[in-house]
């Protein structure tokens, strides 16, 4: 370990296992959906009711965790694989009370440890909503170091610097899409999608905050086996299995861009009954 891992790491040693309620309290936050994305999710939603003006930065901030997350499992990939903490054995790492078997079995054992997703995510949300609120942002981001970061360090998940770098990557990411090109270019026309069909997009948005609430850890595991399907087809020769996914996935998303489509020109209309249409070169029409 390096010595900044090393000293943070030793000096919360010294508390686990000293109080049962005060390690069970710390692996509940630690490992809870609700404390966790929930919280942010509910922060984004009211965020945009609140800050009508501001929901362009609301949506920016979003996109930006997103992004975020993509380019840490990147880095996951590139850099040398870390064996976190509760793993190590010669680390002699030694877990909270109601922790020490919370892991075993998952697919944390095979998970690099740097950056952290969870870092990356939600402090790079925090870094968003700073742009709309200050004093929520620092709110957030005090939140989201001591009730997501500082329980996955004591649980032996992370090591700090896990944490630093992934924090690093989702500040430095939602400052580049919070700038003023970038956010009109990305934002914008969401916007005017929602002010155009409203339904389409908040069932959308409803089922895309759910999924950060979780880490879109069910996106993760659904494109890990579509990963390893398109694998073994290619392994196995099996051409036509890649023709009929390679097709059902195009009709899926052209059916999707349709109804999209055709739902938002059904909200225009309801919105504007008196727009005028234009049939043919000359003649124009009004409707009712």
């Amino acid at each position: 370990m390096n010595p900044i891992d090393a000293t943070l790491v030793h000096l919360l040693q010294k508390f686990v296992q000293r109080s049962w309620v005060a390690d069970t309290t710390i692996v509940f936050v630690g490992n809870s959906l609700l404390l966790r994305g929930s919280a942010f999710a509910a922060l984004l939603w009211w965020l945009w009711w609140r800050y009508e003006s501001e929901r362009d930065r609301a949506i920016a901030a979003f996109m930006s965790s997103i992004l975020a997350v993509i380019v840490a499992r990147i880095i996951a990939s590139l850099f040398a694989f870390r064996v976190r903490p509760l793993f190590d054995a010669a680390l002699q790492f030694r877990a909270p009370f109601e922790g020490a078997h919370v892991y075993e079995g998952t697919d944390l054992i095979g998970w690099s440890s740097f950056p952290s997703d969870h870092a990356v995510l939600f402090v790079g949300l925090a870094a968003g909503v700073f742009f709309i609120s200050r004093r929520l942002g620092m709110l957030s981001g005090l939140y989201a170091v001591m009730v997501v970061c500082l329980p996955r360090v004591y649980m032996g998940v992370h090591y700090p610097t896990d944490i630093l770098a992934g924090g690093t990557i989702g500040i430095v990411l939602c400052c580049a899409l919070q700038s003023a090109p970038l956010r009109r270019a990305l934002a914008r026309p969401i916007v005017r999608w929602s002010e155009k069909c409203p339904a389409g997009f908040y069932a959308l948005a409803f089922l895309a905050t759910s999924q950060m609430a979780g880490l879109f850890w069910e996106l993760h595991t659904v494109a890990r086996k579509l990963e390893r399907g398109f694998r073994f087809a290619l392994s196995s020769a099996d051409r036509e299995t890649i023709v009929l996914l390679s097709a059902g996935l195009l009709l899926s998303a052209s059916w999707a861009i349709f109804r999209l489509a055709r739902s938002g020109r059904g909200q225009a209309d309801e919105l504007h009954p008196y727009r005028p249409s234009y049939r043919g070169a000359a003649v124009t029409t009004w409707r009712k």
